[in-house]
């Protein structure tokens, strides 16, 4: 076997048919070989009288040339079905692998480093006077493998809040609002994965309008398919309950972020967004922000990015203080490793 330097553009399993009574390098004119049309080596039949025929490459046929006589011969592509080698890039590379990434971004357990900048305005409030507005520091940190202990995902979250005059005579304010973290363990499946560990609030905020004012604490489970292709589902499911401290009296209340995302061409995506749904067991009410996201990952310059936006609507209990609709922009740096 000779060895034969060629480029191109696939790695490709080939059948090829030459004219009767034509032979290459001494072998049968029907034969099959590889070719690794990416700039490395192929290998073609040969002997040490012979040497392996010239070869040229277009995106749709390609021609023999024999050494010899100089004389072409064309060639039958019958078959392109061969395996990627190992290090071959992914299928998505064509496209700068904006489908993949695309997914990561909004897989919430995808181990991925992020930073997001969200804001939510809000123009319209229950029992209220005025808009409110959130501004959100989010990032989202996967941690490898460490022994036996599986990869885990942490999303800090930090608001600068700004509440709205209520019509109690309460007045508004801006400031630092409690600060929460999420995450944990992450289990990996065939169809899927599972998150499970801790859901954090630290009573950070700087106002007593603007946090809860004691710890809470409890536990999050999150399973997500991702067999559908181009399709997550699933949700992010917790419970916390107060601690103690400033507040007023003991916080209960369920959460729960529903995922569902559907991924097209060129990065862009559209779904349920990421707005918390939630029932506090101490009053009963229950808040359903429901809103479709549209987004789309690609890259300015060399840095990835996902811009979404998302307009949302409360379909759940007039809750005091709590909007009744607005709309969210959120801008996430991606680092991919």
């Amino acid at each position: 076997m000779k060895a034969l330097e060629v480029t191109g553009w696939a790695c490709l399993n080939f059948l090829v048919l030459l004219p009767a009574g034509h032979a290459v390098a001494g072998e049968e004119a029907a034969l099959s070989f590889n070719l690794d049309l990416t700039g490395s080596t192929a290998l073609l039949p040969s002997n040490d009288e012979d040497p392996a025929p010239e070869i040229e490459i277009t995106p749709w046929q390609f021609e023999l040339r024999s050494p010899e006589d100089g004389s072409w011969f064309d060639a039958v592509m019958l078959g392109a079905l061969a395996d990627e080698p190992a290090n071959a890039p992914p299928a998505d590379a064509a496209n700068g692998g904006k489908g993949d990434l695309a997914e990561q971004a909004t897989n919430p357990v995808a181990p991925i480093v992020q930073f997001q900048l969200q804001n939510t305005f809000t123009p319209e409030s229950y029992a209220t006077d005025g808009y409110a507005n959130s501004f959100v520091v989010q990032p989202v940190i996967p941690v490898a493998p460490i022994g036996s202990f599986p990869r885990s995902i942490w999303r800090p979250t930090i608001p600068i809040v700004t509440t709205p005059d209520q019509d109690n005579g309460t007045s508004g304010t801006t400031g630092l609002g409690d600060i929460s973290l999420l995450g944990g363990p992450v289990f990996d499946f065939d169809w899927g994965f599972v998150v499970v560990g801790p859901a954090i609030t630290i009573p950070s905020a700087t106002d007593a309008r603007l946090g809860a004012r004691q710890w809470e604490l409890g536990p999050v489970v999150g399973p997500i398919i991702t067999s559908v292709p181009k399709t997550q589902f699933g949700a992010l499911l917790f419970n916390k309950w107060g601690l103690g401290g400033a507040g007023e009296q003991y916080t209960n209340s369920f959460y729960m972020q529903p995922i569902l995302n559907l991924h097209l061409e060129d990065g862009w995506y559209h779904g349920l967004s990421d707005y918390i749904w939630s029932h506090n067991w101490e009053t009963d009410d229950t808040y359903i922000p429901l809103s479709w996201r549209v987004g789309r990952v690609f890259a300015i310059g060399e840095q990835q990015v996902n811009i979404a936006v998302s307009p949302y609507y409360n379909v759940g209990d007039d809750v005091p203080g709590q909007g009744q609709w607005g709309v969210k922009l959120s801008v996430t740096l991606l680092f991919p490793q």
